[in-house]
């Protein structure tokens, strides 16, 4: 589908095609960007089902946690007084050296509730597939991060990226105690910049916590005062699920930016893109039209963030290089539960669609994998036509009830569609003007 904008620098139009990423003015003729860099996945499939080679294996350690944050996905699953030492991993090592082939492993994902309590399980995993070239992401509320962590971290031949949920000005509100707030964790931290361990900090947007400026000035205050070299900071807005698939109860949809608040949201979080624009100009690029600015780590005025810069995946540089290469849209949920070469799984060799779910969703076992179909996922095809869907895809493949999708919905196309412009404007060196101007607040 063809969505029709203007330049501010000579008032002409031209045309932006959301499946095939291309750019034709108003003639209809391919509009030439210049440098075009080959960047992001290849075209992939839909599926429902997982393959025996995952390039992407996220394990599900156990739901305890020593937090009660409010909004948390996994909230009120499993026991959170659950023991951290799982006695059937030489069971789970067995099924996977059986059934699966790793040779195109390329990141392995540990996941709690809060994977730190469950230490003994971590070492034993990455133990077991450490070597060069690998990936691990361990995700954390960063309480019990402590100096052991870090150094045993630095010795191994893999990368272990540890991402820290924390929301900056509204942390404490929503999460509880504030690890920055503890010395031992500033401690720990500048022992990470010392053995070169990475890290970033990763914040959720809700209705109680979305100026999104205050947020990276928090973050960044913090970093300047406790002389810390933070990676960059990742965004994500909150969104809604209820668990029981059932109705529209439940699912912490009080913390879904919606009504009145998704236009003051839209303007605050365009203030900040058009920050970092233009600390990304002032900063200049490299031969490769990479912005050096995102490669200076500490050198920043500000903080690196993950819907500019290259944090993630769905960022306004992202998509830019997406459209400059003519991209086609893939079909996969950005989460990867939908795709064949992403397999998750918990410690009793159980296969799940996501690592957010309980055992309703178990889809079978690693030992069975040829005939395990995914359960309670499903493909929007109605939102393959909207004008977000090569950032959103859809949002969460999970089966949730029509209300929760609606609230979720209002607020990616908001998120999205901010960084989409914006990446047709760091494209083309200039403001660009939706002709269909406005939110796009009509749910499929």
């Amino acid at each position: 589908m063809k969505y029709l904008y203007k330049r501010e620098d000579d008032g002409s139009l031209f045309s932006w095609n959301s499946k095939s990423n291309h750019l034709t003015d108003s003639s209809g003729k391919r509009m030439s960007l210049g440098n075009k860099i080959n960047w992001g996945p290849q075209q992939m499939e839909q599926t429902f089902k997982p393959g025996r080679s995952p390039t992407t294996l996220k394990i599900i350690l156990g739901h305890a946690c020593n937090y009660d944050c409010s909004y948390c996905l996994q909230k009120d699953l499993g026991n959170p007084n659950e023991k951290n030492k799982n006695e059937n991993l030489p069971s789970f090592f067995k099924s996977v050296e059986k059934n699966l082939d790793l040779s195109k492993l390329g990141q392995i994902q540990l996941w709690g509730g809060e994977p730190l309590l469950y230490w003994k399980d971590c070492v034993e995993i990455i133990n077991k597939y450490d070597r060069e070239g690998l990936k691990v992401l361990l995700v954390t509320n960063g309480s019990i991060l402590r100096d052991k962590h870090i150094e045993y971290i630095s010795k191994l031949k893999c990368t272990v990226n540890i991402v820290i949920s924390h929301d900056g000005p509204g942390h404490k509100a929503l999460r509880g105690v504030d690890p920055l707030e503890k010395e031992r964790t500033i401690k720990t931290l500048k022992l990470a910049d010392k053995l070169g361990v990475p890290y970033n900090f990763s914040a959720v947007v809700t209705s109680v916590n979305y100026d999104v400026r205050k947020i990276e000035d928090w973050f960044y205050d913090k970093m300047i005062e406790h002389d810390l070299d933070c990676r960059g900071l990742g965004m994500a807005v909150g969104t809604s699920y209820d668990m029981e698939l059932g109705g529209a109860e439940g699912g912490m949809p009080e913390y879904v930016i919606q009504g009145d608040q998704l236009e003051v949201f839209d303007k605050s979080f365009r203030e900040s893109i058009e920050r970092q624009y233009q600390y990304m100009l002032s900063m200049g690029f490299d031969e490769n039209q990479i912005p050096i600015s995102a490669k200076d780590g500490t050198k920043r005025k500000m903080m690196s963030v993950g819907y500019f810069d290259f944090l993630d995946a769905e960022s306004v540089i992202d998509m830019s290089f997406r459209i400059a290469s003519n991209m086609p849209v893939t079909k996969t949920s950005n989460c990867g539960a939908n795709r064949n070469d992403v397999l998750t799984v918990d410690l009793n060799n159980k296969v799940k669609p996501c690592a957010h779910t309980d055992g309703r969703f178990d889809s079978g076992t690693i030992d069975n994998i040829d005939n395990v179909k995914l359960r309670k996922i499903v493909e929007r095809t109605p939102c393959h036509e909207c004008r977000v869907f090569s950032l959103c895809k859809g949002g969460c493949p999970l089966d949730i009830h029509t209300e929760h999708f609606k609230l979720n919905c209002d607020i990616q196309k908001v998120w999205y569609g901010a960084i989409l412009d914006y990446s047709l404007k760091f494209l083309l060196k200039t403001n660009v003007v939706r002709m269909d101007s406005g939110l796009d607040l009509n749910n499929i």
